[in-house]
């Protein structure tokens, strides 16, 4: 109830601080038709909740050497993989999608092959997990060619609330084997 000649109210809303790094969020508040008084032009007021919490995503795996020689007997030889993964301290509340950019001295399809990432280079953190990984298949090739680096790095994620670790690269270093 507005007693008479008040012209405005406050309407205080207590604010939940978790630690949830979500989406930004809005409250609608909607006010009925008035007795005894005019209907203001608008009967609704909506407030945002900007989320303070933030979800850094970084590779959870160490850089490091890998071997080009194959795996495996004489006659079931296998060209080595490298899982590497990503991931952040909290689950996240929706798909995450994370962009990896490649460099380095090694060459992408004659050196080593990218799996499990999608056609741009994206690896998806699922809704409810806190990592993902995608492997390097190093290719194994009889050139003396000394070793060779792939370097990754983390460039974006597509959630609100979520960022980049500053250090969020590695690098790889595949040891030639054609000594």
């Amino acid at each position: 109830v507005i007693p008479p000649s008040i012209t405005s109210l406050r309407l205080r809303l207590p604010i939940v601080n978790d630690s949830l790094a979500e989406n930004a969020e809005t409250i609608t508040a909607a006010f009925s038709v008035p007795s005894g008084a005019l209907q203001a032009p608008s009967n609704t007021a909506t407030v945002s909740i900007n989320d303070n919490d933030q979800n850094a995503v970084a590779f959870t795996t160490a850089s490091g050497n890998i071997s080009e020689a194959r795996t495996g007997g004489l006659f079931q030889r296998k060209n080595r993989l490298q899982t590497v993964s990503v991931g952040m301290a909290q689950a996240a509340t929706r798909d995450i999608n994370v962009a990896i950019v490649f460099g380095g001295t090694a060459k992408s399809g004659v050196d080593y092959r990218l799996l499990d990432l999608d056609a741009k280079g994206g690896l998806i953190i699922r809704k409810g997990n806190k990592t993902a990984s995608f492997r390097l298949e190093i290719i194994s090739d009889s050139a003396f060619e000394g070793d060779e680096t792939i370097k990754a790095a983390i460039i974006a994620v597509t959630a609100p609330g979520t960022l980049v670790n500053p250090a969020s690269t590695r690098e790889f270093k595949i040891l030639d084997d054609d000594k």
